[in-house]
């Protein structure tokens, strides 16, 4: 510090100062901070979404600096700004040879909402499979004889027809515990929620059958239902693959189109094209014996979006560019900062 400088401060302000310079990360922080709000009073003319200079008509305009109407560019437009953007692909702009614009580095401003269509997105389906394992119910009296069923066929072997007068007990094998569980609930006894594991007895199927919590009543019950479900691997969750238009694979982690019968392939591709040009209704198919509901998504333009070359840190949920957002805002909070503390400093 010069003795000039000195003389205008106290001494203790002088030590102040001095030690302040001593604190080497305070001392850096400050001068990049004062750098960077230095850069971000520039702000227009980094970003904005307004040319820096154009011209048109044989003259010459400074949009980032002055105000034009849209009559200025265009005969019998309006007197509010023009959309510079949409101007400079107007056919009337176009069509004089000498008619420029130039924009700032970053051509958007903070208050401008990007149009959707001029963002990378690949033309791709992703389908979502969820396990979906097939579930039914049946109602059976003491004898294990079906009163009445739910969309149980499918568990006989027989998926359009009705179980009604068929015995549950000779299409499977009986746990002796499931056949003491409905004992107790006809003999109007409590019993806590239980399931079981049943084979049929060709050994061709295999279901779960829970019977819910039952508290006693005032009079036995005529049935009790039994709750029908494939068995549900812990392994199975959801799984995403994406396809392409040519329906090649650009992303499947779990290698499901190798594991699918031709049929279900075939079937997962129809949809998967219908879904390229328009709404596809989800279907079921099987993998490893599992049964899976697949939805389609193609792939859209949605905001947020992460960020691109063009918008470095992405745009927020209406489409305004982050970074330039930043920029300004940061200009702004620092200044109301800096205008605050020398107001109460005087």
């Amino acid at each position: 510090m010069t003795p000039r400088l000195k003389k205008l401060f106290s001494p203790v302000t002088v030590k102040r100062l001095a030690r302040f310079r001593r604190i080497r990360l305070s001392y850096y922080s400050l001068a990049i901070l004062a750098a960077l709000y230095g850069v971000s009073l520039f702000s227009e003319l980094i970003a904005n979404d307004v040319p820096l200079f154009m011209r048109a008509r044989g003259r010459w305009f400074f949009p980032v600096l002055f105000y034009y109407p849209e009559s200025a560019f265009t005969p019998g437009g309006h007197a509010t700004r023009p959309d510079y953007k949409k101007l400079a692909q107007s056919p009337a702009f176009r069509a004089d040879p000498t008619a420029f614009m130039v924009f700032p580095p970053i051509p958007f401003g903070p208050y401008e909402s990007v149009d959707p269509a001029s963002l990378p997105m690949r033309d791709t389906v992703t389908v979502t499979l969820n396990p979906a394992p097939r579930m039914a119910s049946v109602n059976v009296d003491r004898a294990f004889k079906i009163e009445r069923d739910e969309d149980a066929g499918y568990f006989f072997g027989r998926p359009d027809e009705d179980q009604t007068g068929r015995s549950f007990s000779e299409a499977f094998d009986l746990p002796a515990a499931l056949s003491e569980a409905v004992a107790l609930r006809f003999d109007n006894r409590g019993a806590p929620e239980a399931e079981f594991s049943v084979k049929s007895r060709d050994g061709k199927t295999r279901l779960m059958v829970n019977l819910s919590t039952y508290p006693p009543r005032q009079s036995p019950p005529e049935t009790v239902r039994l709750n029908l479900s494939e068995p549900f691997p812990k392994t199975a969750g959801e799984t995403k693959l994406t396809l392409a238009p040519s329906l090649a694979a650009e992303s499947d982690p779990a290698h499901v189109l190798s594991r699918l019968s031709p049929e279900a392939r075939q079937k997962l591709m129809d949809a998967v094209r219908t879904a390229f040009s328009g709404w596809a209704d989800p279907v079921f198919v099987r993998i490893g014996g599992t049964r899976f509901s697949a939805s389609f998504e193609k792939a859209e333009v949605r905001f947020p979006f992460p960020p691109t070359r063009e918008h470095w840190m992405g745009l927020d949920d209406t489409g305004r560019d982050v970074f330039v957002r930043v920029l300004y805002g940061f200009r702004t909070s620092l200044s109301f900062g800096l205008i605050l503390v020398f107001a109460g400093m005087l």
